[in-house]
Parts: structure tokens; C-alpha cells; sequence
């Protein structure tokens, strides 16, 4: 059976809620959402997916993959409107094989495997349970159907939602319309009564990353849990987590990976995303904690804590990258002194050429940061050109005039030597929100990757697509195969 995920123009609430990351990829107990549709349906026989995406397509099919992990095939179709995102049916082969189309944000708890492989009815319509009211002319699509592929070259172009639905019930028709239940991912309120659903549902299995070691109580390794702590199922608590002294957890509770809850706090049909700090004392009911940001599940706001002792991320990637760090500032460092006298000459010719001072001086924002809505700090960026010309047109230039000046500031912990384009809080700003969000999760370097790749007159959508993908993808490895392919290519 093949599926079409549609992942475009989902997640609506919680796009807003979960700023940090993809809305598909929000963890939802112990693995991402996107990951539990998958997982669901390659248990009801489906084994080829495509997928439908829009934003965030580079770090979603960097996650998924090509499918070799569940056994499946995937493919991936990228569409420019995500409020018309079905085009991709009429891409289908038609070769008689049944099509399960699904969104993301809403799993459709389908009939078993056998089942849906001997359905008489050659099409079928999936509507919520709870919507469907026989009083009602129009009861709730769940956005899910088992399509025969005959039906396809008949859809209307441009289709939204709603006009898909009703051109697939005149193929149909009335009798075709099965009611199901629905795990519904698009508001938080939603998402914690779906996490209360999949730890009912794998009580007495190994479905989930942790061991159970009582019915309904999942504990991940290496967690730490004060005997004081009471512990009322079903709950999860993921790997290398800590629960203080005195600590209520549960019931419909879960604690991600590499997360704290302090003593006497209470976490009830709740979720602590992963490397979360939640302080002493504090009542979480219906709620999700995301570092130092606080959902309200009931009232679907969020709102920034900024004392620490509350709520707090724990930095683990910082610490991580400790060490990586270090050295590129002791390298920038001896860089700096071994070309101290080519960085002087330089200036000196350019302050007889010019008849002015040789050095530039821009502001930019110091990044990564812990929280996007605080002020940005910054520092100076010294350049022996106007940064605001763009990139200089040959690997000579750009070393005299960019990168030499700069290593100060990389020696100084300020900037890396390989990472995103350093912008001022003022560009920063006028990002569009999702490119925003994810240039500050980044680090500023001199080096780019839409550098070495398009050169100095990359266009706007190359430069985003290059700052997505090195933000996915950066570490040593990657960092080195960059400065490789920059002294290797041509000049």
C-alpha cells in the first residue's frame, strides 16, 4: 500500500507554540510526531510514502530519510502553496495500487492491517468519530482516505481541503463514509491527550525508547529519581533526566531527554520537552515546557520565562561543542599572529590608495541565542571593504579584506570560522519569521556554505536554503569538507 502524507500547511497552533523546531518534528513522548505517523502506518501495511512538504523540507527529509529504517520507500515532494498542497496525487503511478492519503497533524486510527488489505469498498472517506452527529449534514473530515488510483486524474487542479473533500464523496458517495478515532497533533491541547493515548496504548509493549518498569511507567537510562519522587502512571521519563526530592509525576506526563525537575514540582498531563529545567516548587498542569518557554494547553498561549530559576534550558549543545570551539579559537589565534604583518601591509597600501582609513567597522549579532525574543547583543566585525557590497569576487580578496581582519574576533569566541553570514539586529529582524528562527539557532562564521557552493551572487532563496541546510547538517566533518572544497575550487 502506498500513503501520501500531506506535511504542508499543518501544525497551524503549534508552529506558533514550538518556535525552536519544525512543528512535525515536535517530540511527542519519547520520538517526533512525524515519526509516530510513520510508524503507524507502516504497521497497517503501508510501505512506499510521499511526502508533501513546504517549510522546514531540508531538516524534515534530513530526518526521515530515504525509509530503509522501517523498511519502506520514500519520496518527497516540495509544493510552493502549502493551502493547495495535493498536486502531488496526480504524480502517482497507476498501477491499481490502493493510495491512503493522511495529514500529518491528524493520525487517523485506522481498521488493522487485514482489513484495510481486503476493503470491498473501492473508496472511502475517513471522518472524526466525535464530529459525526447522523443529525448533521456536515460532519468533520478527518483529512484521511483509501483512494483507488483510478479516481486521480479526475481531482480538480488547485484543490483545497474542502473541495477535495467534496469531489472525493461524488466518487464515493454517502455509504463510503467511515467513522474513526483521531489523534489530533494541531493544538497543544490535543497533542497531551494524544500523549495520554500512545502511553495508554504501549502498556505491556516495547513500543516505546525506555524500560517499563511498572504497568504504565516508562523510565529511559541512566535517569535519576529521588525515593521521596511519587510516580503515578502512565508517565515517561526519557534518558539522562533527573526527578528532585518530593516530585509529583504523572498521571499523562512526560519528561524528556536531558531535562530536571526540581524538587516538590509537579508535572500532571504535562509534557517537559527535552533539556528543559522546571525549578522548585512549581504546579505544571496541562501545560508544556519548552526551555524557558511555558504553553498553556487550555488558553493555547505561550509566554517566556525569563528567571532561570524557574524555567531554563540546559545548554547541552553548548557543552558539546565546548571543545570544538577551543580549538577554533586557538587556530584562529596563531592564524592571526603568523599573519599579522600581510594584515598590516595590506592596510598601509590601502590607506595610500584610499586617502582614508583602510578598516570598516559593522555591528552584528552575536548568535546562537538561548531566546529568540530577548535583545540581541553584538559586536564589531572589522572588514577592509563595506560589508554592505556584498561578496568580494575572488578567493584572494575575500582572504586580505574579510578573513584576515576578522580572526580577532573569531580568536576572541565572538565568531566562528565557518558557520552562517553575520547579520546586523536591524537585517536580523526583517527575516522572515521561520528563516529568523532559524538563523539564531545557528552560529555566524566567515566562511559560508552559499559562499563555496554559488559564489558571491547567490540568491536570496540559495542563501536560505545553504543557512537551512548547514544549521541541519554542521559539525566537524561538514565544516572540513567546506574548506576543502573552498581551497580546492576555483579561484
Amino acid at each position: 500500500m502506498r500513503a501520501l502524507v500531506v506535511v504542508a500547511g499543518t501544525f497551524p497552533a503549534l508552529r506558533e507554540l514550538t518556535p525552536r523546531s519544525p512543528a512535525p518534528l515536535v517530540q511527542c513522548v519519547d520520538r517526533p510526531v512525524l515519526q509516530h505517523v510513520v510508524e503507524y502506518l507502516v504497521e497497517r501495511g503501508v510501505s512506499t510514502f510521499d511526502f508533501v512538504l513546504h517549510e522546514s523540507a531540508r531538516e524534515i527529509e534530513k530526518f526521515l530519510g530515504d525509509g530503509a529504517r522501517w523498511g519502506s520507500r520514500f519520496r518527497f515532494h516540495l509544493v510552493c502553496d502549502p493551502n493547495y498542497p495535493y498536486e502531488p496525487l496526480k504524480l502517482l503511478p497507476d498501477n491499481g495500487e490502493a493510495i491512503l492519503l493522511v495529514h500529518a497533524d491528524r493520525l487517523p486510527l485506522l481498521p488493522d492491517r487485514s482489513v484495510l488489505e481486503q476493503q470491498s469498498t473501492p473508496d472511502v472517506l475517513f471522518y472524526q468519530l466525535t464530529a459525526i452527529d447522523p443529525s448533521s449534514d456536515s460532519p468533520e473530515w478527518s483529512g484521511s482516505a483509501l483512494l483507488q488510483t483510478k479516481v486521480i486524474p479526475f481531482l480538480p487542479d488547485n484543490s483545497t481541503s474542502e473541495l477535495l473533500e467534496q469531489h472525493l464523496r461524488k466518487f464515493a458517495g454517502e455509504t463510503a463514509i467511515a467513522a474513526i478515532e483521531l489523534l489530533d497533533f494541531r493544538r497543544l491541547e490535543t497533542l497531551l491527550e494524544a500523549q495520554r493515548w500512545i502511553l495508554d496504548n504501549s502498556r505491556g509493549t516495547t513500543h516505546l525508547a525506555a524500560r517499563e518498569v511498572d504497568p504504565g511507567i516508562w523510565i529511559a537510562r541512566n535517569v535519576t529519581i529521588h525515593p521521596t519522587a511519587q510516580l503515578t502512571a502512565p508517565l515517561f521519563i526519557g534518558e539522562n533526566s533527573r526527578i528532585g526530592a518530593g516530585a509529583r509525576i504523572g498521571p499523562n506526563a512526560v519528561v524528556g531527554h536531558g531535562s530536571i525537575i526540581d524538587q516538590r514540582t509537579e508535572v500532571i498531563d504535562s509534557a517537559v520537552m527535552p533539556g528543559s529545567y522546571c525549578g522548585e516548587h512549581l504546579e505544571l498542569d496541562h501545560v508544556m515546557v519548552d526551555r524557558n518557554r511555558l504553553l498553556n494547553g487550555r488558553l493555547g498561549t505561550a509566554v517566556n520565562v525569563s528567571d532561570t530559576f524557574i524555567l531554563s534550558g540546559l545548554r547541552s549543545q553548548e557543552h558539546q561543542h565546548s571543545v570544538r570551539s577551543i580549538v577554533s579559537r586557538a587556530l584562529a589565534a596563531v592564524l592571526f599572529l603568523i599573519t599579522l604583518p600581510v594584515v598590516l601591509l595590506t592596510g598601509m597600501v590601502l590607506l595610500v590608495v584610499r586617502r582614508k582609513s583602510p578598516m570598516y567597522r559593522k555591528l552584528v549579532a552575536q548568535i546562537p541565542v538561548a531566546d529568540e525574543n530577548a535583545p540581541l547583543q553584538t559586536f564589531s566585525l572589522y572588514s577592509f571593504r563595506n560589508l554592505s557590497e556584498g561578496e568580494p569576487f575572488s578567493k584572494l580578496r575575500w582572504i586580505l579584506l574579510d578573513f584576515l581582519p576578522a580572526l580577532g574576533q573569531v580568536a576572541a569566541g565572538k565568531l566562528h570560522m565557518i558557520g552562517v553570514r553575520p547579520r546586523m539586529p536591524d537585517e536580523i529582524r526583517t527575516m522572515p519569521e521561520d528563516w529568523r528562527t532559524l538563523y539564531l539557532q545557528s552560529r555566524a562564521g566567515l566562511l559560508t556554505e552559499a559562499f563555496v557552493i554559488h559564489g558571491p551572487l547567490a540568491t536570496e532563496d540559495e542563501v536560505y536554503s545553504c543557512e537551512a541546510y548547514y544549521t541541519a547538517v554542521n559539525g566537524w566533518g561538514h565544516d572540513l569538507s567546506l574548506a576543502v572544497r573552498f581551497v580546492t575550487g576555483p579561484a
